[in-house]
């Protein structure tokens, strides 16, 4: 991720659209693990591209 002032803040290790947002940049998905269970992975945005 590229700020607008041209600072790299680094690469998100999953960079799909998120399936939900919330507060202070935390972001949710919805995928299926090794064994097809549904999982819900939770991370929060760095502070420059909330």
């Amino acid at each position: 991720m590229i700020t607008p002032g041209g600072e790299y803040l680094g690469t998100i290790p999953d960079s799909r659209m998120p399936n939900a947002f919330g507060p202070d940049g935390l972001v949710a998905y919805v995928g299926l693990d090794a064994f097809d269970v549904p999982t819900v992975v939770v991370r929060r945005l760095p502070e420059g591209i909330r």
